[in-house]
């Protein structure tokens, strides 16, 4: 049955996602306004400081502001960062060229390869030719197009400075994609030798231990500690078990297996992670703890900061509000330390301190470096400059620490192999080495010369 359109001179309930003055993001049940239309309430939020960047209207096929007769976008199509990266810089020609935002998606849409991707500009490219916000309009796709990519385009919008901020944006997702390649092609390196590792000691565990253990059992020779304990951890060492009943193989969980444990673990954690990882203390706890890791710990800091910095530099540059912007970077860092301590930065901001004494407070997640570069670009007035050159300088060293990675992953892969693969060699051959001198010496007994006694009568 059709919905009966509302008369446009009732006012009609309207739900709507927007950045408060203080950086925070307001939406859910209590983001609801009166108006006459969405024009209405935009101009509202603009008037109070917000930033809006999603406004719907409440009707009986609505939830929550959201249209549960729209599909598109609702399976969330996610562009890997190449991909978003080429998005965003035919985006920026486009504009410059002098072509419209709708035609300008439209076209990027229709020269995709990802009918996905082709339904996604279509729909967006609709929605702005009816009027709807350039950043509304994306924000309705936002597994695709994240917060930080709303936030360049909803700021750019509102000074009329789009072309700028879509440059802007497209050098920003350009820079992380090249640093994202780089960490991935040194990741894939290890993940392929830590599978033929596991591979290899799966084999040895499962198949060659047994025959050597059938072997000396039938030789009834006593083995040693080391050998006994590799056998058993062959002997448990896969989850699932096969126990034959009546003649019939029936699996079992084999629950003294170290690869279940292993496993149970794994999803433990990560679980959680995902229940509990929001906690302050736990996220600030969790984040300490992956900077501290060996060879990827110093990697993995390095690229929140840079991700923070680059993106609170373009966001700074694009016109969007001091504390707006520190949450699209805090959102955009990848680390919860960063987005935990977050409000308490823009609240600092807000009663009238620089951003370099707020960051000093935090002193062991920001290096000196960075509050030096922050408090002089307060003082001179360029600090989305000395950002960005901060941003440029830490990609520097992520480069250099990718660079000298490859070298120190391999040996330390190189030493783990030799390690776990020799020590199983070596545990295998041990109850060898021990039966080659009872061996010799049943030999020696068996060949020796034997003596025979006369007697005479």
């Amino acid at each position: 049955m059709a919905r009966k359109p509302r008369d446009p001179s009732e006012p009609g309930l309207f739900a709507y996602e927007a950045v408060a003055p203080n950086g925070t993001r307001i939406k859910g049940p209590k983001a609801r306004m009166s108006a006459y239309s969405a024009d209405d309430v935009r101009r509202e939020l603009l008037d109070q400081g917000f930033t809006p960047i999603k406004i719907t209207e409440v009707t009986s096929g609505s939830l929550g502001g959201v249209n549960l007769n729209m599909k598109v976008g609702r399976q969330g199509l996610r562009l890997k960062p190449i991909q978003l990266s080429a998005f965003a810089r035919g985006l920026h020609q486009l504009l410059k060229a002098g072509i419209s935002v709708p035609r300008a998606v439209a076209a990027l849409g229709e020269d995709s390869e990802n009918e996905e991707l082709k339904t996604v500009c279509s729909d967006i490219a609709t929605k702005i030719a009816n009027g709807i916000p350039v950043a509304e309009a994306f924000a309705a796709h936002p597994v695709t197009f994240d917060d930080v990519f709303c936030g360049y385009l909803a700021s750019g919008e509102q000074t009329g400075a789009l072309v700028a901020a879509t440059g802007r944006l497209a050098l920003m997702t350009e820079k992380r994609a090249q640093i994202s390649s780089k960490v991935r092609s040194v990741a894939i390196y290890p993940l392929l030798v830590t599978i033929a590792i596991s591979l290899l000691v799966t084999i040895l565990l499962v198949f060659i231990v047994p025959l050597f253990a059938k072997i000396y059992t039938q030789l009834h020779s006593t083995l040693p500690a080391p050998t006994q304990m590799l056998i058993k951890v062959s002997h448990y060492f896969l989850p699932i078990k096969l126990i034959h009943v009546s003649g019939i193989p029936l699996p079992f969980v084999n629950f003294l297996s170290p690869v279940l444990w292993i496993i149970v673990i794994i999803f433990s954690f990560r679980a959680f992670v995902k229940r509990r990882g929001n906690v302050p203390n736990i996220a600030i706890r969790l984040d300490k703890i992956r900077f501290r890791l060996p060879v990827f710990g110093k990697l993995s800091r390095y690229l929140a900061l840079y991700r923070w910095m680059s993106t609170l530099a373009g966001a700074l540059d694009s016109g969007v509000r001091t504390t707006a912007a520190i949450t699209l970077a805090a959102n955009s860092s990848g680390s919860r330390w960063i987005r935990t301590v977050s409000p308490s930065i823009e609240t600092a901001i807000q009663s009238g301190q620089p951003l370099s004494a707020a960051l000093a407070v935090h002193s062991d997640l920001f290096p000196a470096s960075v509050r030096t570069m922050v408090s002089t670009g307060e003082q001179t007035g360029d600090l989305s400059v000395l950002l960005d050159s901060a941003a440029a300088s830490l990609a520097d060293e992520i480069d250099a620490i990718v660079g000298g990675l490859s070298a120190k992953i391999e040996v330390a892969l190189l030493l783990t192999m030799a390690v776990v693969v020799g020590g199983i060699l070596i545990c295998l051959y041990l109850p060898v080495l021990n039966l080659a001198p009872t061996l010799a010496k049943t030999a020696n007994l068996s060949n020796a010369p034997t003596t025979t006694t006369t007697v005479f009568p």
